[in-house]
């Protein structure tokens, strides 16, 4: 008696699970009707107008732009020397608090990349375990520069 009453709720119990499952399978009609649908991009073209006015203004634009310019900032992170074309920038380098040079960007080096080395005297390093490096622009702003310790 036990058995059968131990199969019939097993058999019970998969059949609700059963239909569980196969009404998670069934399409849910949605409550509000769609009025649009999705589509790729690539079926997408602007036709003469406005639109397509301006797409074709930025894509001149964009053209005319110098793409090193544009990566100076991506290769500076990267810490790979950028273009040297910047010109009129001139910024200090301070060794906690004591400057050590002060760099002069004058736009000279139009076609090469710029980099310059500049040695942290050994009695600003001595006997610590850290040092602040400050790169300090008068006036205006550094970008962007990068340290290498040397071996």
């Amino acid at each position: 008696m036990n058995n059968q009453r131990l199969l019939i709720i097993s058999f019970v119990v998969l059949a609700g699970i059963y239909s569980l499952v196969s009404a998670a399978d069934a399409p849910v009609p949605p409550k509000i009707a769609l009025k649009a649908e999705p589509f790729a991009l690539t079926q997408v073209r602007l036709l003469d107008g406005p639109f397509k006015h301006a797409q074709e203004l930025d894509h001149q634009y964009l053209l005319s732009l110098d793409p090193d310019r544009l990566l100076h900032t991506v290769r500076i992170n990267a810490g790979i020397p950028s273009w040297g074309s910047d010109g009129g920038r001139v910024f200090d380098i301070l060794v906690d608090g004591r400057k050590i040079a002060t760099q002069r960007l004058d736009g000279k080096h139009l076609e090469d990349f710029f980099g310059e080395v500049y040695r942290i005297p050994a009695d600003l390093t001595q006997g610590k375990a850290q040092i602040t490096v400050r790169f300090q622009a008068q006036p205006g702003e550094v970008f962007g520069c990068w340290l290498i310790k040397s071996e």
